[in-house]
């Protein structure tokens, strides 16, 4: 029933928006009361005294419509669709899903995302086109990075690749540089195991999942979520936002903006009875690893 009146209340109120991929330019048009509960980005941006709040239009930059349809149909039923599956581009929508989550603060989907790609990577060694992508638009200290790297180490060590593919890892900029660092650090396994066993004790109603072991390098196995995805015109940029740079009313702050924002706010020092919160903490450091991607 809570589905159904939020579903109910995004359409009794007449406003609409337009959102529109700047990628292959299709539209849509929805209740804005719906898209402002996507995310807190899109909240501010139409609902401020920006140039989108005014014209009732948002354009995303470099993401697909298989991307964003996937984000709509997680925001109505909180997991990733059911049987859409693809062995060539699973791993790239599942990675785009996870930016996508990062960029605008959306810690759920980033799970789910993060679970099923884990899942994947079990049966499959990680694409070179999707690994270099995780590797240049990943925070440095992301799970997804640590799981990409652990994999393509692992496969290499195995003699899984073939001597094309590994001649293609040795293009990826920096890889085997992460991957020695990595190597010697050996701590990428933990990382990921403690990360699939937090995730775990969120709500996992979707009929996708199934409880599939992650082995990592340390020989730990956790469950995680696996599913299938189908794509077929996915980004290979990182996902954005952007608007026309020639406008009247000031324009929505870009992500990085935004994240520059929120750590302006969260470091503003604490009153003298408030002390700053491990939430706080770890916002700030999310943005500030978010705004140096960014900025590069």
């Amino acid at each position: 029933m809570d589905v159904a009146r939020q579903l109910s209340s995004w359409y009794k109120n007449e406003t609409s928006v337009t959102i529109i991929l700047v990628q292959d330019g299709t539209k849509y048009t929805l209740p804005k009361q719906m898209v402002c509960t996507i995310s807190d980005y899109f909240s501010k941006a139409l609902e401020g005294d920006f140039k989108e709040a005014h014209e009732r239009e948002l354009k995303l930059s470099e993401c697909g419509a298989e991307t964003f349809d996937v984000v709509l149909y997680f925001h109505v039923f909180k997991y990733l669709p059911n049987g859409i599956h693809s062995e060539d581009q699973a791993q790239l929508l599942l990675v785009n899903l996870w930016l996508f989550g990062d960029i605008y603060l959306l810690p759920r989907l980033k799970d789910l995302a993060f679970k099923a790609v884990s899942g994947r990577l079990n049966r499959q060694l990680p694409q070179l086109d999707v690994l270099a992508k995780v590797l240049a638009f990943s925070p440095d200290d992301s799970t997804l990075r640590a799981l990409f790297v652990e994999k393509a180490t692992s496969g290499i060590f195995q003699g899984a690749y073939t001597e094309e593919v590994r001649a293609g890892l040795a293009e990826i900029e920096g890889f085997f540089k992460i991957m020695a660092d990595a190597l010697a650090v050996g701590k990428s396994g933990r990382v990921i195991a403690d990360a699939l066993a937090e995730g775990s004790n969120s709500d996992s109603r979707s009929p996708t999942n199934t409880s599939t072991p992650v082995h990592t390098a340390i020989g730990s196995t956790v469950p995680v979520t696996t599913t299938t995805v189908r794509s077929s015109s996915v980004p290979t940029h990182p996902i954005g936002l952007s608007a026309p740079a020639q406008a009247r009313r000031p324009v929505a702050p870009s992500p990085n903006s935004f994240a520059t924002q929120r750590v302006k706010q969260v470091e503003r020092p604490p009153h003298s009875s408030e002390a700053m919160s491990n939430t706080q903490r770890a916002l700030v450091q999310h943005a500030l690893v978010r705004k140096r991607k960014l900025d590069r």
